[in-house]
This record gives C-alpha cells, sequence and structure tokens, in this order.
C-alpha cells in the first residue's frame, strides 16, 4: 500500500501542475487581449479627446463666423436704408434745383423781352 500511497501522491502532483499549466496558459490567453484591448483603449481616448478638442475649436469658429455674418447683414440692411434716404433727399434736391432753374429761365427770358 505504500507504494499506491506515493503514486497517488505523485497523480495528485501532477494534476496540480497541469492545473498550473493549463492555468498559466489561459492567463497567457486571456491576458494578452486585455493588453492589447487596453492599449487601443487608451489610444481611443486620446484620439476620442483630439477630436473633441478640434470638433470645440471648429464649433467656436463657425459660431463666430455666423456672428460675424449677421452682423454685416445688419450693416448692409443699415447701408441700404442710407442710401434709400440719400437717393429721396437726391431728388428732391434735383427738383428743388429744377425748379429753380426753371425760375431762372424764364426770368432771363422776361428780362430780355423788357
Amino acid at each position: 500500500m505504500g507504494d499506491s500511497y506515493k503514486s497517488l501522491d505523485q497523480y495528485k502532483r501532477s494534476i496540480g501542475e497541469y492545473r498550473n499549466g493549463l492555468k498559466q496558459m489561459q492567463q497567457n490567453i486571456t491576458g494578452k487581449p486585455f493588453d492589447e484591448l487596453k492599449a487601443l483603449q487608451a489610444r481611443m481616448r486620446g484620439l476620442y479627446a483630439v477630436m473633441r478638442e478640434q470638433s470645440d475649436t471648429v464649433l467656436n469658429d463657425n459660431y463666430t463666423l455666423q456672428r460675424d455674418i449677421d452682423q454685416l447683414h445688419r450693416d448692409k440692411h443699415s447701408l441700404n436704408q442710407q442710401l434709400g434716404f440719400y437717393e429721396r433727399r437726391l431728388e428732391g434736391l434735383e427738383k428743388t434745383i429744377g425748379a429753380a432753374a426753371k425760375l431762372d429761365e424764364s426770368s432771363l427770358i422776361e428780362s430780355d423781352e423788357e
């Protein structure tokens, strides 16, 4: 029976070694992809941060450009209003000058007749 206990102990040790070997293999198999996944996730987080920063910059630029466009529209509208005012003022002056010129012409004609 002594030999059978020794054999049993050897089998138990062998089973323990196989289990440890299997655990090590399983860690190697599952550990490597997880390490690569962690590295990939870190790179993805870095890319996301860069993209987010650039997106914020573009949004700020777009906001600034839209604000400038709105201001230019307001300026254009104001200039169009001023132009209309000056056109009406010029028409009024032309009418006034035209009437004055006709009066001058008629007074010249009357003075020539006298």
